[in-house]
């Protein structure tokens, strides 16, 4: 019979503590919490706010005599609160404000009474008390007020507000904030008695001493006049040259600067005479270009010679028509001036008569042309316009550019030609003559 081994007992010990880790609910955080220091007062946000205010002195002392809300009272609140508005009193200057709690007792910056920091008008501290306190300096600004609906009592000497002001001197009208009015250093004033145009530009012009004369005759808005504009000003208004009657923009402060005052653009060093005059004064270099001038509507006498604009042009060598550039054509640097480009370098005679001339190596293409509208005599070598073509071998039609076709390694029928050159172009090569 066999001895069957009796089953060892299990041996029960005590269980070993884990190591502390974890989130905010694990043992580490508890651990954390039991073990630490009791914060300062001062940093306990859910500390009533007259305990606060118990163990903070004269500043606790003095928020508690300020402290004058009509719902709450000091012991019903925490010194964190920040999602009420409590009311208070400033006990220096009466005013009253709402401020939370947080803001008045916080370390760092606390906020006051914005009476006595002068943020708000007050009956110690307004625009009209400190213009009457200003020895003298701010006085005419209580004659120039102009503010239909508030007075100047409702206002600090601060203050971003932009409001009405008129000239006690000349009647004249305008906006401006009320701090820089009040400036320390460089307080401003009426606009059209200060530096910046001490007069209108009529009688700028008339105090010129001759230099800005011709501005009055030059003058041609159609609505306004010239008094009613200052010598500065930005304003781009229509002019019209005496000289040569060009009408033109220009602002007014270009127009009357003291040192470069601009002109007329046409009778400027930009283009001292019209494209048809610089074409005659060319020295015989551009006396082509009227006689290519193919403009359906404008003459040449409307351009001038550094113009930008794009127009029409037909040669009078070949008769190709083209646009291009009016500066392009006449080159201020009178170096390369362009030309008809089926003349130029680009394409110095038609597809037809280049292959004409190649030598037997691109006569196939003319039986090969399958273009039903244009004909070969329409096209440069080297165009990259696709166009039709039927082998003439096989029938097959295809689309391809011209290039492709000129070019050394040309491209030919795709059905004849699986290795890449045309079927006539095979027929040189000895290799592959018998094959075909």
């Amino acid at each position: 019979m066999a001895c069957v081994a009796a089953a060892a007992a299990p041996v029960w010990s005590a269980r070993r503590p884990l190591p502390l880790a974890g989130g905010i609910g694990s043992a580490l955080a508890r651990h954390r919490r039991a073990v630490a220091p009791c914060p300062p007062p001062n940093a306990r946000r859910g500390q009533p706010f007259a305990e606060w205010c118990r163990e903070n002195g004269e500043r606790g002392e003095r928020l508690l005599e300020e402290f004058d809300d009509d719902v709450f009272s000091p012991g019903e609140l925490t010194k964190g609160n920040s999602e009420r508005r409590i009311r208070w009193k400033c006990r220096e200057c009466g005013w009253t404000w709402r401020a939370g709690l947080a803001n008045r007792t916080k370390d760092k910056k606390p906020t006051g009474c914005p009476g006595c920091a002068g943020k708000v008008p007050s009956w110690f501290h307004s625009l009209e008390l400190t213009c009457k306190e200003s020895d003298g300096r701010f006085e005419h600004l209580i004659g120039e007020w102009a503010h239909p609906t508030k007075r100047m009592k409702d206002f600090t000497p601060r203050s971003n507000e932009k409001v009405p002001w008129k000239c006690g001197g000349c009647g004249h009208e305008w906006d401006a904030k009320i701090h820089t009015r009040t400036n320390a250093t460089h307080p401003s004033g009426c606009p059209k008695c200060a530096g910046r145009h001490l007069h209108d530009l009529e009688v700028h012009c008339a105090q010129s001493d001759g230099r800005l004369d011709h501005l009055p005759g030059e003058w041609a808005h159609p609505t306004k006049s010239i008094k009613d504009f200052a010598p500065g000003s930005n304003e781009k208004v229509p002019w019209k040259c005496g000289g040569c009657g060009h009408e033109w923009d220009a602002t007014i402060s270009h127009r009357t600067n003291a040192t470069h005052p601009s002109g007329c653009p046409k009778c400027a060093g930009r283009h001292l005479h019209d494209l048809e005059v610089h074409c005659a004064q060319s020295d015989g270099r551009l006396d082509h270009l009227p006689r290519e001038w193919a403009h359906p509507t404008k003459r040449m006498k409307d351009f001038a010679p550094g113009s930008s604009e794009k127009v029409p042009w037909k040669c009078g060598g070949c008769g190709h028509e083209w646009d291009a550039t009016i500066n392009a054509r006449t080159n201020a640097n009178a170096t390369h001036p362009s030309g008809c480009p089926k003349c130029a370098g680009f394409h110095l005679h038609d597809l037809e008569v280049h292959c004409a001339q190649s030598d037997g190596r691109l006569d196939h293409l003319p039986r090969e042309w399958a273009h039903p509208t244009k004909s070969m005599k329409d096209f440069a070598p080297a165009s990259n316009e696709k166009v039709p073509w039927k082998c003439g071998g096989c029938g097959h039609e295809w689309d391809a550019t011209i290039a492709n076709r000129t070019a050394t390694h040309s491209n030919g029928c795709p059905v004849c030609n699986p290795g890449g050159r045309n079927r006539f172009e095979r027929q040189d090569d000895p290799v592959d003559a018998a094959r075909v």
